[in-house]
């Protein structure tokens, strides 16, 4: 296949994955009622005011009503309907409790605050943030799926992008742009110390190198992340392979500006918000080994379905059943597959769950589901490689994607419909809350959401087979490179 050509099929490739991933939290970003979500209010004064070169409180914005969602966070019987949406006067100061994080994603997300304003202005700056986070998850499975052309490389992205980190890549805040660039690294970081297909070695570095010197400046956290995860890619090097890399001078650059990155990082924010985070620690002495431990249930529903201000959860049985899903998916990943990438699974699920009680030991409580999506992505993504190359017979395996993919299409979509009846009704309110509800998005009826939330999972499920069967019009593919067909 020609360069050209490789490439042409590459940005197909990518098309139809941003068209797998994006469509939901489209929907979800519309119909989601503004501020429903943690920090939002102060997220957007402060990506209003870094977008025009202000850094620091107190933002002129174009009056964010900051308070508007006293009424429901925390709440999850009030309806959204008690927010006053009245957009203030443009000219009155609004200070951000964000103020002392990095501002990388606060000038991503205040893009469109250049031109728009007001409600309708925030809902496009959640479509943004929507199409950014969109396009890095579809460039990371893009890359997983250059570097093995298979159906489970493309599902683990499906798998890992949980109703939780749907709805995160729906709001504004730093969560969502933060699991989606984290996918980057991983795919790209994979790609690079244990090569496999046919990606061009340019768009792999290329990857690498931007993902890996901006994503230190997303969060406070975020360069421990980062640490953590060039830890677990760095487990699958061969000693052959780790010698190439040294006598790679691109490379070795990238790192050195990212260990420069970092520094500048904790020396700006980073270290005055661990030694906040000791200090109270200290003051409080509230952290055990049992109370992270005890709390790991909570943890992990945040990650997976915990929307709002922590106030609205996903149902028990959906928990369950989302569950077993990923349960299946990891145990089959960590046995079915290669021992590299099945050393480096186990690890990353080590990793997943000993953190936060660790965490919790010093400190309780403090760490949140959402918190730990760079390392539950990448278990996802690992997973994904291993069975990708596993031996189990390829009709069982088919069976298998398509108990859980349907399955997880059921977790969405209860997810969507019972976030939305939890504003529109309350939590525990009626669940004919598309006909009878006290509140309903600002664009559309409750009906009307549930149906677009119907016709995006639809459009995803399509994209989805359309990659993985190679069958769309104009995208060839390689049967010397080709898994599926080399099988």
């Amino acid at each position: 296949m020609s360069s050209s050509g490789a490439n042409s099929t590459i940005s197909k490739v990518w098309g139809l994955l941003l068209l797998v991933v994006t469509p939901l939290p489209a929907v979800w970003a519309l119909a989601n009622p503004m501020f429903a979500s943690p920090d939002e209010p102060a997220h957007i004064i402060r990506a209003q005011g870094v977008i025009r070169g202000d850094f620091h409180e107190p933002y002129i914005t174009d009056g964010v009503p900051a308070d508007a969602a006293t009424c429901i966070a925390f709440n999850s019987e009030a309806t959204a309907d008690c927010m006053n949406l009245t957009w203030g006067d443009p000219s009155t100061p609004r200070p951000s409790s964000t103020n002392n994080y990095p501002p990388l994603f606060h000038l991503i997300a205040g893009v469109p605050s250049i031109v728009f304003s007001g409600l309708g202005g925030a809902y496009i700056m959640r479509l943004w943030m929507v199409l950014v986070c969109g396009a890095l998850f579809a460039l990371s499975a893009t890359l997983l799926w250059l570097r093995d052309r298979n159906r489970w490389t493309i599902a683990s992205l499906y798998f890992a992008m949980t109703p939780m980190v749907v709805f995160t890549m729906a709001t504004v805040n730093p969560s969502g742009l933060t699991a989606s660039l984290a996918a980057v690294i991983w795919s790209s970081g994979v790609s690079l110390v244990k090569p496999r297909g046919d990606a061009p070695t340019w768009l792999i570095k290329s990857a690498f190198a931007t993902s890996l010197i901006l994503f230190p400046m997303l969060r406070r956290d975020a360069l421990v992340w980062e640490l953590v995860i060039l830890l677990l890619i760095a487990t699958l090097l061969t000693r052959h392979r780790l010698r190439e890399l040294l006598h790679d001078r691109v490379m070795l650059g990238v790192l050195a500006i990212t260990a420069g990155v970092m520094m500048w990082v904790w020396v700006s924010w980073s270290s005055s918000a661990t030694d906040s985070f000791i200090a109270n620690s200290a003051a409080q002495g509230d952290g055990s080994w049992a109370a992270g431990l005890g709390s790991l249930y909570s943890y992990v529903l945040q990650m997976v379905g915990w929307f709002g201000w922590l106030d609205s959860p996903i149902s028990n049985e959906m928990f369950g059943l989302v569950l077993l899903i990923l349960g299946t998916f990891v145990v089959a990943g960590l046995a079915g597959g290669p021992s590299a990438e099945s050393r480096t699974s186990s690890l990353a699920l080590a990793t997943l769950l000993l953190t936060p009680i660790g965490i919790g030991a010093v400190r309780f409580p403090y760490v949140q589901g959402r918190y730990l999506f760079p390392i539950f992505i990448g278990l996802m993504l690992m997973c994904g490689q291993s069975l990708a190359q596993t031996d189990l017979p390829r009709r069982f395996t088919r069976r298998i994607l398509f108990v859980l993919g349907s399955s997880h299409v059921v977790v969405h979509f209860f997810a969507f419909t019972q976030n939305l009846r939890r504003y529109s009704v309350g939590r525990t309110g009626t669940w004919r809350f598309f006909a009878e509800a006290r509140w309903h998005p600002p664009m559309m009826s409750n009906l009307t959401a549930i149906i677009l939330a119907i016709g995006a999972i639809l459009l995803s499920v399509i994209c989805f087979g359309r990659v993985v069967s190679g069958l769309e019009s104009g995208i060839t593919f390689d049967p010397a490179t080709d898994v599926e067909a080399a099988k």
